[in-house]
């Protein structure tokens, strides 16, 4: 796995009062793209290219729902072979139209029977005594619910890698090739051995597509989440500190006020101005005092739950590193921390 990048920024100030776009922005502008992206993969459909034509077709739909890019998705995948998508596809359309009372729904239907028996499938299956605690088994990276195990899933043609892992074991590996259309591929995952005393994680991958050995991933290590941690509560206690200095500072103006006239009425001749002032800055204190009690308990309670749940280090090829900067803007003040695992 390569090193991945984290980036947190902690503001502290007049930006926790800042609101996002509005949903009708945000919808339009998902609209305006879903439109683009369909009008770009019927001009690569047109061209014969359906392999680039389907994922733009996909991305349509899923920014803006609409029954005719469903149906558009459905007739792509089934012209660039992927027979399981296509079938999915079209049952799905089925289902939508039927919602929607639109009588495509039918044409979609249609399809996906005439397309269910080429499909081809998969079965993984996983027995009783193989079921381990925290057992986790996944097809080329997603996750196979327990209850599918012995299940014949459809499945496009083409290359598939089968992982099973789970605490204190190796990770078991296997790869299978199955046919564009009316295959059926079973795959039975074993129990998994438990870890050699030098840790070892990983089996090899147990496909003769490559007869290679695959060694597990090395997982990332946690000290990067605690020292993230330890950050975001070290701004907390500025943030509580800054909220005491601003309330300190409030109760001293309102002092002031107070000795100039306790009573608030009949006060000396001249002194209405000086006392406004007063009362001005002592409203502005209590305010960032109040500000920087809330931004420094958020980040304090935030920055103790990333110590606790951080996950115990282990050794990885990457040497983990958290690098920190101050961070200014016209309403915001905090730092910012970048981390590398």
């Amino acid at each position: 796995m390569g090193k991945g990048k984290v980036v947190v920024i902690l503001g502290l100030g007049l930006a926790l009062l800042s609101a996002g776009p509005s949903a009708r922005a945000q919808s339009a502008g998902a609209r305006s793209a879903a439109t683009e992206l369909f009008d770009a993969a019927e001009r690569l459909e047109t061209a014969g290219n359906f392999a680039d034509a389907c994922p733009k077709y996909q991305e349509s739909y899923r920014l803006d729902p609409q029954l005719g890019a469903l149906l558009h998705l459905s007739d792509c995948f089934e012209k660039n072979k992927q027979i399981a998508s296509a079938y999915s596809s079209w049952r799905e359309a089925a289902e939508l139209g039927a919602q929607r009372g639109d009588d495509r729904a039918n044409l979609a239907k249609e399809h996906a029977a005439t397309l269910e028996p080429r499909v081809s499938r998969l079965t993984v299956n996983v027995s009783s005594g193989a079921r381990l605690a925290g057992l986790k088994v996944t097809s080329d990276g997603l996750l196979i619910a327990e209850s599918t195990f012995g299940i014949a899933i459809p499945v496009d043609g083409g290359e598939h890698l089968i992982e099973a892992t789970a605490p204190g074991r190796q990770t078991w590996r296997q790869r299978v090739n199955v046919a564009a259309e009316r295959a059926k591929e079973r795959v039975e995952v074993p129990a998994l051995e438990a870890q050699s005393t030098a840790g070892s994680s990983a089996q090899p991958d147990s496909s003769q597509a490559t007869g290679q050995t695959q060694p597990a991933e090395p997982r990332s290590s946690g000290s990067v989440q605690r020292t993230l941690g330890y950050v975001v509560g070290g701004v907390g206690v500025v943030g509580l500190g800054v909220g005491t200095v601003f309330l300190i500072k409030r109760n001293g103006k309102a002092g002031e006020a107070n000795g100039i006239c306790p009573t608030s009425t009949n006060c000396p001749i001249g002194s209405k101005a000086q006392m406004d002032s007063l009362n001005g800055e002592a409203r502005s204190a209590q305010t960032l005092s109040m500000i920087g009690f809330i931004a420094g308990g958020v980040a304090l309670t935030t920055g103790l739950v990333l110590v606790l749940t951080a996950p115990k280090s282990q050794a990885t090829d990457g040497q983990a590193s958290v690098r920190f900067f101050p961070a200014l803007g016209p309403k915001s003040g905090g730092f910012l921390a970048e981390g590398r695992f």
